[in-house]
């Protein structure tokens, strides 16, 4: 007895005898059928799936004598192709349907029976229930259909999210005094901002003082993506109430820190944010600054083409906003000439990713590599300075949110 993409029936003892051991101890049913689809020989697991226990009963008979009209014409037309063409039909995923109304799905596979001169006198097949995977194997799929669902509303969600987040920020550079152009501006403002997802935490605003006075804020908050970008969002609102404090940059960092920490003391994972707010003054050429934990803004002065930190020595501790009730943030200032800027960013410049970990671009590195851009202005001078950060330290891009802000003396 040969079995593999055919057999034949069984031409001596020993043969019957391998046979029948097969078809006993074998747990999936299995079956011989004639030309016209009846049953020769089925074992007692095809018995059982045919709905009787007693083999006997089965014989002579066909599909449609054990299962619904629609499933018998397809298991005779797949009988009748393997008869037709000698191939034959392998593990073919089938839904059965029982005259009862229940269904179960199967695993078929269908061979050529041949008698001992090789030809073909019907078909053998053996089959396994596989309701149990296939409803597995649905439910999984349901699953991910319900995911992908969710995923897309997520990401939707998230768009319109970031076009908000847009809508928040500044929509055009401003110049001091308002409306000057050409040789007119006294101080021009830029920014670039690159969040690291679709919403990020950093934020920043202008906050108009008088006609030669303006006042920049930039905030990072721990993190990024949604818990951040509702945070930013926050900070908007309460900014657009601050305008009698945006003189001082003390009075302005301890009030936006007094509103925060009012909306964050009760939310069970603390919340940090970063802070710098800076004023600037065009007609007397002077910044005041105060800092909540942030990263020191850097002072390019035109003069000796010198870099220097904010202020001209290193920034004092002090705590982010929204930790405490009163911290103390005591405002500093320094002079600037015609061609200085001054240049705020958010740590993720200074964040990167390496081998070991994230590791930090020291202040004194940054003001250098900030200095070779030094020669240009507005935008280009944020851009060059972004390329060439990334080409010293080998970043294709930034593990964090990123966000520039520059202000350039330019009388």
């Amino acid at each position: 007895m040969l079995w593999g993409k055919t057999t034949t029936m069984p031409s001596s003892p020993f043969d019957h005898q391998m046979l029948t051991a097969l078809m006993a101890n074998i747990p999936d049913p299995v079956y011989f059928k004639d030309l016209a689809g009846r049953f020769l020989s089925v074992n007692q697991a095809c018995s059982h799936h045919l709905g009787t226990d007693d083999p006997a009963l089965c014989l002579g008979k066909t599909d449609f004598d054990f299962f619904l009209k629609e499933h018998a014409e397809e298991a005779l037309q797949d009988e009748q192709w393997v008869l037709t063409t000698g191939q034959p039909l392998v593990a073919k995923l089938e839904k059965e349907i029982l005259p009862c109304g229940s269904t179960r799905w199967v695993t078929t596979t269908k061979i050529p029976l041949k008698d001992a001169d090789g030809k073909i006198i019907g078909t053998c097949g053996i089959s396994r229930d596989v309701t149990d995977e296939h409803t597995n194997n649905e439910k999984l799929r349901e699953y991910a259909r319900q995911l992908a669902e969710k995923q897309n509303q997520i990401e939707e969600e998230l768009s319109f999210a970031a076009e908000i987040q847009r809508a928040i920020l500044p929509q055009e550079n401003p110049v001091l005094p308002p409306g000057a152009t050409g040789d007119t501006r006294q101080v021009q403002f830029t920014h670039r901002y690159f969040p690291n997802g679709q919403v990020g935490g950093d934020f920043f605003s202008l906050v108009p003082i008088n006609r030669h006075s303006a006042g920049l804020i930039l905030c990072d908050v721990m993190g990024h993506g949604v818990h951040a970008a509702l945070i930013t969002a926050m900070q908007r609102i309460i900014i657009d109430e601050m305008q009698t404090e945006a003189h001082s940059p003390t009075l302005f960092l301890e009030g936006l820190n007094h509103r925060l920490h009012q909306l964050l003391r009760n939310l069970p994972t603390p919340v940090f944010i970063t802070a710098c707010y800076v004023t600037v003054d065009a007609g007397n050429h002077r910044l005041k600054f105060a800092h909540a934990g942030h990263p020191q803004p850097l002072h390019l002065r035109a003069h000796g083409h010198l870099v220097e930190p904010l202020g001209g020595r290193p920034f004092a501790t002090s705590l982010p906003l929204g930790m405490i009730e009163d911290p103390a943030y005591p405002t500093m200032e320094t002079d600037c000439a015609a061609g200085d800027k001054l240049f705020m960013f958010t740590d993720g410049l200074c964040d990167l990713d390496t081998d070991d970990g994230v590791k930090n671009l020291d202040h004194d590195t940054l003001g250098a590599l900030a200095q070779r851009c030094s020669g240009l202005h507005d935008l280009d001078f944020l851009d060059a300075v972004l390329n060439t950060v990334k080409t010293h330290t080998g970043q294709k891009t930034f593990p964090d949110d990123v966000c520039l802000l520059c202000a350039e003396f330019k009388t």
